[in-house]
């Protein structure tokens, strides 16, 4: 499935739509805002990259994920994940996870077509305040 196209994107557990504006519809998702979880420590942040310059964040807090959104309710968009860590260093993890789904796997090697998993790699999230 290709993350990145015309105007559009999917990510894995949920579809989230990203229009040519690149404004993120959160739907019935679970969702907080940055300063509901401001000097708050999570369980898990996991941060897509859809490109280099897009990339959206949930966070693991009391056995759900939730969707980093906006005082608009729109999910947040972050110009890369250092971009993400800074606006949103007021929270606080011991596990953060960069994911990023490949559109052009066979560029890589990767049979045409296949479903690949996405790469997961850890990130170091710096906090504002001790854990």
């Amino acid at each position: 499935m290709a993350l990145w196209s015309a105007g559009s994107s999917a990510f894995s557990e949920g579809v989230i739509t990203l229009n040519s504006q690149h404004v993120v519809d959160a739907g019935d998702m679970n969702t907080l805002t940055a300063k509901q979880l401001t000097n708050k420590q999570v369980e898990e942040i996991q941060i897509t990259s859809a490109c280099l310059s897009v990339c959206t964040v949930r966070v693991f807090l009391n056995g759900q994920w939730f969707w980093i959104v906006g005082q608009d309710g729109k999910i947040q968009r972050f110009n890369g994940p250092e971009h993400a860590n800074n606006q949103l260093s007021g929270i606080s993890t011991n596990k953060a996870t960069l994911i990023h789904h490949s559109a052009h796997a066979e560029m890589v090697g990767q049979p045409e077509g296949e479903t690949i998993p996405p790469l997961q790699v850890g990130f170091h999230w710096r906090s504002d305040h001790s854990r």
